[in-house]
């Protein structure tokens, strides 16, 4: 019994500690890092409700016409989309975004593709996350 109260204690006692150090990194961050000093945009430029910074004027019109073909029925624009990414598999993994977010409104385009090309990985990646 003594071990299983000081292992208990044990446990509190690494959870206070983790959770002080943690404390400390964030107050450390918020008012001692100095994000320019590393190449990083000044904290008062930062827009907590976007990851990065806003898309090209060429990138959102693009994106726009993904979402207009996906609406009207036509998915072949969304496959190609993702296709001239290649192997670069962050701007892979960015477009599959956009196109889930034009699939969560809907997503008749997306059943088209994948009953007109069911081996497709990328169209098979969007409807899986679309069943979480």
């Amino acid at each position: 019994m003594t071990y299983l109260i000081l292992g208990l204690l044990g446990i509190l006692l690494y959870a206070a500690v983790i959770r002080i150090r943690k404390n400390k990194a964030r107050n450390w961050a918020q008012s001692e890092f100095d994000a320019p000093a590393y190449g990083l945009a000044p904290r008062d430029r930062l827009d907590p409700r976007h990851a990065g910074p806003p898309p090209p004027p060429h990138r959102r019109q693009e994106s726009q016409a993904i979402a207009e073909a996906a609406s009207a029925g036509n998915w072949k624009p969304a496959a190609a989309y993702v296709e001239a990414a290649g192997q670069d598999w962050d701007e892979r993994w960015s477009r599959l975004e956009l196109l889930d977010s034009i699939a969560s409104r809907d997503e008749s385009w997306l059943k088209a593709w994948r009953a007109a090309d069911p081996g497709n990985c990328d169209a098979a990646a969007l409807e899986t996350s679309r069943m979480e």
